[in-house]
């Protein structure tokens, strides 16, 4: 998520506090500083999503040699993107596995989140909220 602020979980519903709180979570690395030097500091709001791995290497390695895509911008690059999304997300069937090795990876077990109002979180419920998200980003980028 590349292209994505902190600040734009208020789309979603956090609160300015809530954002502010889940961003300083963070390490961002910043800099250079009077020495010439990279620093690494706690995150604002303003910063962009942090990427899970430091190197695209580091990705492939965790990832049988795959570099996991940017989702900031996958429901514009994929043709009916929000389909697609959604369909990879809740298509993962418990007992599933390739033969290669490979992770089963049941991206949103039941129950990961919890909602405010009646609905459950389940996996069609969350797999609904990540790409409405997803494309709500999209649209501002």
């Amino acid at each position: 998520m590349n292209r994505v602020a902190f600040r734009n979980l208020q789309d979603v519903g956090f609160s300015e506090e809530d954002v502010k709180q889940i961003a300083a979570s963070y390490q961002v690395k910043d800099g250079p500083n009077d020495l010439g030097e990279m620093f690494y500091r706690p995150g604002i709001s303003s910063d962009y999503f942090i990427a899970p791995f430091s190197t695209k290497e580091a990705a492939a390695v965790s990832n049988n040699g795959a570099v996991p895509p940017d989702l900031s911008l996958i429901v514009k690059a994929r043709h009916d993107g929000a389909n697609y999304v959604y369909s990879l997300l809740t298509g993962y069937q418990n007992g599933e596995h390739d033969g290669n090795d490979l992770y089963f990876n049941p991206y949103f077990p039941t129950g990961m989140v919890e909602y405010d109002d009646a609905r459950h979180a389940t996996v069609e419920n969350m797999a609904y909220d990540v790409v409405n998200f997803c494309n709500g980003q999209q649209s501002q980028n």
